[in-house]
């Protein structure tokens, strides 16, 4: 069985659009930092026109989780590119369902407390937790993570099983 052309060209092109965002957002950062406009960023819905270290230090933090995810997006295209070589339950597909998974969950988990303590620095009197619905939501997505751990240890059962298969033939 062959997968879907159209998944492997999706993951290529939000792949590429993802990279070029994470590689065009600090040049565009570093020349709105030396011009004379004010520099205006939105975290968490709220707009931010006043850098105190802790709230670079938090850009910073999502800028590297954006950058993770463009990684966690390589890893898929990654698997997907495996599948087109009809090899089936291989190490290194087992080793990608389980490391998509990990960062998927590890990189939703930093996402929440990141919004925590967005929501703490930028306004403490007005302290708000909110949880959005449907596939944007950070505990669906965890539970994506969670889906890929458990394709890797199916994906070893089966390899193990194969294997079993070649030997009794």
């Amino acid at each position: 069985m062959k997968p879907p052309k159209i998944l492997k060209h999706l993951l290529e092109f939000c792949y590429a659009a993802m990279l070029i965002i994470v590689l065009v957002t600090p040049l565009q950062l570093f020349f709105q930092f030396y011009s004379d406009n004010e520099i205006a960023l939105e975290v968490n819905k709220r707009m931010i026109t006043d850098f105190t270290l802790p709230i670079i230090t938090l850009c910073i933090f999502r800028y590297f989780l954006i950058a993770l995810e463009v990684y966690i997006i390589y890893l898929i295209k990654k698997l997907i590119d495996s599948f087109f070589e009809n090899k089936l339950y291989s190490a290194d597909q087992i080793h990608l369902f389980k490391k998509v998974g990990l960062f998927i969950i590890y990189t939703s988990l930093a996402k929440i407390i990141s919004n925590i303590v967005a929501n703490i620095l930028i306004d403490p009197e007005e302290f708000r937790v909110s949880l959005d619905i449907g596939f944007n939501n950070l505990l669906f997505i965890i539970a994506v993570g969670l889906l890929f751990v458990f394709l890797s240890k199916v994906f070893k059962n089966a390899r193990e099983t194969q294997k079993e298969n070649e030997l009794t033939i």
